[in-house]
């Protein structure tokens, strides 16, 4: 009895991995770091996907296509823009009857990538043509949904490093005002400096001569 508990728990706990095992294997390896995605990002922003139409289905594997979403734009993290953004994807396609390509949403084997359309995200494009931005599956996009809480961090940690490269370099001598004038204000306090080395150096002579005896 007891030898046949333990083939039980045996059974209960290998279960899981023969069910993983028996599926095929299909991976999309995306290797950039938050800080190179945000860095070669030129628009960041919060909006909702509201249309996804196909522009070429020639693209890639038969099973791709080059296709264009229009985003209702909330806020733009980074850059600026339009309300409606227009973003071109390479998405997973299936095939209807009669040959006419679908578009697939969510990520694809070999990183094609469409949004889910009416579900807030948070997209990272780089910019393209005549104000179309070129976006895929490994570029950082990411769904704002219930119970999770990955695209409100991944947001936050955005904002955190936009923040950090705001910072403005001091010059190597003077003070700087600290903001995008900084290097007027190091002038101005350089120029600041010479005014009272002068005063001082006038005042000097002044003592000096007054002690001189006549």
């Amino acid at each position: 009895m007891a030898a046949f508990r333990v083939f039980l728990i045996t059974l209960a706990l290998t279960a899981p991995v023969w069910a993983l095992s028996a599926v095929p294997v299909q991976a999309c390896s995306c290797g950039a770091d938050l800080e190179s995605l945000v860095n070669r990002s030129a628009i960041i922003v919060i909006g909702t996907p509201t249309d996804t139409a196909i522009i070429d289905s020639s693209v890639g594997t038969g099973h791709q296509a080059l296709t264009e979403t229009s985003v209702d734009v909330q806020t733009y993290v980074k850059g600026s823009g339009p309300d409606i953004l227009v973003l071109r994807f390479i998405a997973m396609t299936n095939q209807e009857k009669g040959g006419r390509p679908v578009v697939v949403p969510g990520l694809g084997p070999t990183c094609g990538y469409a949004p889910d359309l009416n579900v807030r995200h948070l997209f990272f494009a780089t910019e393209e043509v005549n104000g179309v931005y070129r976006t895929g599956g490994c570029q950082g996009n990411i769904a704002f949904l219930p119970g999770s809480t990955f695209a409100d961090e991944r947001l936050e940690a955005v904002r955190q490093l936009l923040e950090e490269s705001t910072i403005v370099d001091l010059p190597d001598t003077g003070t700087g005002s600290g903001n995008t004038d900084g290097f007027l204000g190091w002038q101005v306090t350089a120029a600041a400096g010479v005014l009272l080395a002068a005063s001082a150096s006038a005042v000097l002579v002044a003592v000096v001569r007054r002690r001189r005896p006549s």
